[in-house]
């Protein structure tokens, strides 16, 4: 009999060790995926999910009192869609139909619980109602704090949620994220900037304001998001600067926040050794207009940005056709015009399109005067001297300069 017992219980020993062994929480389920999956549930007891077209972005989700938009949000947001889609229902981040349906809410904490509120919202342009919602509880203890701390990517999501509400242009523009650079010309790069450019790439993907206008290699007007980030040790805090700005240099807006040091890996803060990138030179010019490659005038501007760039510690060759790392496409127009005193005036426009790994980054230009009299070959040179002011010549080196640093 004993022999028959141990038999059985032997296998069944194996198979329980497992489960003793395995974590609460895997085996109660996720608080935060238990409690979406309520909250969808309510929504559906009170709306039709299925085949349902519904935007759901993470800057939707926030902190009830300050709207700040917490590693939580994008948590919630992600299990939300899941269930969402088990149900039946299809998830964008963008708006779809004539009245779209906008999911939306927010959290705060409420005594020893954290209260989650969910809003199905119809967008209509004689008004805009909620046709659901739902309202859950989750035990503070059951929630990881770090998901309640700021992050690098809810920042992010924060500062393009920023500048949507101070973005007023209604342009069609392709917008292209800049590296981001130290607030100071002193300070060291450090990879921070890259993972903070993509962090802020994803976000603007993210965003409907943005996502609308942004056109992928179209002509349209490009506008730079421009980032900075300064280092405080004192106060173990990073301060971080947004600006939207167009080729020429006008800021369309302007935002900042700023991320505790303690919430970012330490590897962030390693120094970038970028002494050994190369960056090339070219000529392309961007219409029938712009002066011939042939000009000894393109000779000198392509000598000149040689020795630019040579000038800040980096090395330069022409590019070839199949270059694809940092390259420097520069483009000259200059017109004529004929003064009644015999004098002669040149008018020129010069752009210099920053491009890495093939992709348009950044765009710095300028424009200027110069006159003539006999010898308009020499004036054409002075004229490409006077192109190159020194805030183009800041703009282009602190462009270049920042993405040696991405390959």
């Amino acid at each position: 009999m004993k022999r028959i017992l141990c038999t059985l219980l032997f296998p069944l020993f194996f198979l329980l060790v497992p489960i003793l062994c395995t974590p609460f929480q895997l085996l109660a389920g996720n608080p935060v995926d238990i409690t979406a999956s309520k909250l969808v549930k309510r929504l559906a007891s009170q709306a039709t999910l299925t085949d349902t077209h519904i935007q759901l972005v993470h800057t939707n989700f926030t902190e009830r009192s300050s709207g700040m938009v917490l590693p939580l949000s994008s948590r919630v947001v992600d299990a939300l869609a899941t269930k969402l889609v088990e149900n039946g229902a299809v998830v964008s981040i963008h708006e779809t139909g004539v009245e779209p349906l906008l999911l939306i809410g927010n959290y705060c904490r409420v005594g020893k619980k954290l209260e989650l509120r969910i809003f199905l919202r119809k967008l209509a342009v004689n008004g805009s109602r909620d046709i659901a919602s739902a309202t859950e509880t989750i035990a503070l203890k059951k929630i990881d704090p770090t998901l309640l701390g700021q992050s690098l990517p809810s920042l992010a999501r924060q500062l393009i949620q920023q500048l949507e509400k101070r973005y007023l242009e209604t342009e069609e523009s392709s917008f292209v994220v800049a590296l981001p650079t130290p607030a100071t010309s002193t300070a060291p790069t450090l990879k921070l900037g890259t993972a903070l450019q993509k962090e802020l790439q994803e976000a603007l993907s993210e965003s409907e304001l943005f996502g609308v206008k942004r056109v992928v290699g179209s002509q349209k007007r490009q506008v730079t998001l421009a980032g900075t980030y300064d280092v405080i040790t004192a106060g173990n805090t990073v301060n971080f600067t947004l600006r939207l700005l167009t080729g020429k240099q006008k800021q369309l807006a302007v935002v900042s926040g700023e991320l505790s040091g303690s919430a970012l890996p330490e590897t962030l803060f390693t120094m970038v050794d970028d002494r050994k990138r190369e960056v090339c030179v070219e000529y392309v010019p961007i219409d029938r207009r712009a002066v011939s490659v042939k000009s000894p005038t393109v000779t000198h501007l392509t000598a000149t940005l040689h020795s630019l760039l040579s000038d800040v510690g980096l090395t330069t060759h022409t590019c070839t056709p199949e270059e694809a790392n940092v390259r420097v496409s520069s483009s000259l127009t200059i017109r004529k015009k004929k003064m009644a005193d015999g004098y002669g005036l040149l008018l020129g426009e010069l752009s210099l399109q920053i491009y890495n790994n093939n992709n348009p980054v950044d765009l710095v230009s300028s424009r200027g005067r110069q006159s003539f009299t006999s010898n308009a070959n020499l004036s054409r040179d002075r004229l490409v001297d006077r192109l190159f002011s020194q805030q183009l010549k800041d703009q282009l080196a602190e462009a270049v300069l920042a993405l040696r640093s991405t390959n």
